[in-house]
């Protein structure tokens, strides 16, 4: 009776590995998303711990994450779709404009602490939840900052939730918040004078 229980859990654990689950949680090593992210930030890192100019880092950093961060859809969060469409009607190089924002963003943001003592690591398993995956990781700057990074299944990172808040949400107040206030004309005008270059 004991080798026929013991037999049933070892079909039951075979069957649990090997057959794919839409909400497992996959292990470190086995799952691209964590990888992803784990290169990414330390590329990330390099960039930023250089003591190269603003400008230059900024260039760089956008460099390694052109084809790593989806910025369409980024930008379709900060504007909604409707206001996202509109607006790249009226300025077809709007989302170059954007990636610049965002890239200045984390720069700017970096500045504020000593760089080169900057550590990064992913700490826990990559949960999947529906399309996207996430993946939790910590940076310790001076503190300790929880990241949570949300990759979609092309290996793009969605959105970045930093210490419970949403990259999505951020950029949303620095974008949408001012058109409903000043109208897309002003906001464009003021938005390609500040970001049509790095």
């Amino acid at each position: 009776m004991r080798f026929f229980l013991v037999r049933i859990c070892m079909l039951l654990f075979a069957f649990d590995v090997f057959v794919p689950n839409q909400n497992m949680v996959y292990c470190e090593e086995q799952s691209p998303a964590y990888i992803f992210v784990n290169d990414m930030g330390k590329e990330v890192l390099d960039v930023l711990k250089n003591n190269s100019s603003e400008k230059e880092r900024c260039s760089k950093l956008l460099e390694k994450l052109k084809n790593k961060v989806n910025f369409e859809q980024l930008a379709k969060a900060s504007l909604t779709k409707k206001h996202y469409e509109k607006v790249l009607k009226k300025e077809h190089n709007f989302l170059k404009y954007f990636e610049n924002m965002a890239v200045k963003y984390v720069v700017s943001l970096m500045q504020k602490y000593d760089s080169k003592n900057v550590k990064f690591e992913v700490v826990s398993r990559v949960q999947k939840s529906g399309k996207n995956y996430r993946v939790a990781s910590r940076i310790i700057v001076n503190e300790t900052f929880n990241v949570n990074w949300i990759v979609s299944s092309d290996m793009k990172i969605v959105d970045i939730v930093a210490e419970g808040v949403s990259l999505k949400g951020i950029l949303k107040t620095q974008v949408y918040d001012v058109i409903k206030r000043n109208g897309e004309v002003k906001f464009l005008k003021e938005f390609v004078e500040k970001y049509k270059d790095l």
